[in-house]
């Protein structure tokens, strides 16, 4: 039987909505771009999130733990990007580089919508609503986010609705770090024989045949790379578990990884469009007024 808590924290940000059974452990901040900032299964730790404290939202800030990515993915040099004959400025918030990073809403306040228990899975649902005042992205939209944890894995499920009298560029993903204790032990698996290279920047700018077999191990290797999908699933193998992602089929997926310097996790990122897409336009979703665009990640621990 899962049960469900209503955390509250003396910082706002880090009060969270705790799932749990006898098998899952789950924690979904509202306040912190609707992220998910922990999944362990029988006591073991898929996801690497935050400490809920001060040093954990400074740690969020700088590496974005399992960020929801809207309504863009990656960087945009300089902020800047034109659509439909008109230019945008964006926020710089990754300042040493000048770029806009992660998009919109990885820092701001979701609405608790629903949240559903059953014996076999919870439902959370979530949304945050844009009034079209965002800084360089005057649309209006809502982002709905719904997670659905049960004793197999996690689900989540983008919906996205444009209320906006005008079309808009977008992209959805999503940024977590998965825990390996031997990250050179580790495997990766998925199709791909393209990836997208970055400048010096970490803008892509050279596409090239991906060097990696479907399957292979990470041993020391360094990644910061995109890669696009032949088929839109992924496996991960740690020492302690295994896992699959399957991303729904109705548009072209990307894949991020990168592997962090401590090399104590990974960051295996699906998404919708490349970096930059605003400009490169490489995956870039246009929704119309009143349209809707759904996406989902199906997160299945491999027993």
């Amino acid at each position: 039987m899962f049960k469900t808590k209503e955390i509250i924290n003396k910082n706002p940000r880090l009060n969270h909505i705790h799932v749990f059974n006898d098998d899952i452990s789950c924690k979904i901040c509202p306040n912190l771009g609707g992220s998910i900032q922990e999944f362990s299964h029988k006591n073991i730790d898929i996801l690497d999130g935050i400490e809920f404290s001060e040093k954990g939202l400074k740690s969020y800030a700088e590496a974005y733990q399992s960020a929801i990515l809207f309504p863009f993915v990656g960087r945009i040099p300089n902020g800047k990007y034109a659509f439909e004959n008109r230019n945008y400025k964006l926020e710089t918030n990754e300042t040493y580089r000048n770029n806009a990073l992660h998009g919109l809403v990885f820092n701001k306040s979701f609405k608790i919508d629903v949240i559903h228990t059953s014996n076999l899975e919870v439902k959370v649902q979530l949304s945050f609503v844009s009034d079209g005042t965002l800084k360089g992205y005057p649309f209006k939209f809502k982002l709905q986010i719904t997670y659905s944890i049960s004793n197999n894995g996690l689900t989540i499920n983008f919906n996205i609705t444009n209320q906006d009298s005008n079309s808009f560029p977008c992209g959805c993903g999503w940024h977590p770090y998965f825990k390996s204790e031997n990250l050179a032990s580790s495997s990766l698996s998925f199709l791909s024989n393209e990836k997208l290279s970055c400048d010096d920047n970490l803008i892509p700018n050279v596409s090239s045949k991906n060097p990696e077999p479907s399957t292979f191990t990470l041993n020391h290797k360094s990644f910061d790379d995109t890669f696009i999908l032949l088929k839109n699933e992924v496996n991960f193998k740690s020492n302690k578990y295994k896992l699959q992602m399957v991303f729904n089929e109705n548009h072209q997926s990307y894949l991020q990884i990168y592997t962090p310097f401590d090399r104590k996790n990974i960051a295996i990122e699906p998404v919708t469009s490349a970096p930059n897409a605003f400009n490169n336009k490489l995956g870039l979703l246009e929704l119309k007024p009143n349209k809707t665009y759904n996406w989902n990640i199906k997160l299945k621990i491999i027993e």
